[in-house]
């Protein structure tokens, strides 16, 4: 299989928009909140520990960059898996037409 760089703009984005559109894990702590973010697996992890007043938004926050790579790689290869078998479908929609 060939890699291919539109798909994996299109998975690194898909898992980018993931912090926005998948619900975040949270959990308590002694110290305040935690919030994980990302699918399949958390990569994003913010901590509320304190209020925020004019901070930016990237203090009290984690970015797993393992994490986020190994979701790429899977949505990588689920986008790739998905066109094989449409691929497939269609050829032998193909053959047995004629």
């Amino acid at each position: 299989m060939k890699f291919n760089k539109r798909i994996f703009n299109l998975s690194s984005w898909i898992t980018l928009f993931t912090v926005l559109f998948v619900p975040a894990k949270s959990v308590q702590s002694n110290h305040g909140s935690i919030l994980s973010y990302g699918f399949p697996i958390r990569f994003y992890t913010q901590y509320a520990d304190k209020p925020m007043k004019g901070t930016w938004f990237f203090d009290g926050s984690h970015l797993n960059l393992a994490s986020l790579l190994v979701n790429i790689a899977l949505i990588y290869f689920i986008i790739m898996g998905v066109r094989l078998i449409v691929s497939k479908i269609k050829t032998y929609k193909g053959l047995r037409c004629h």
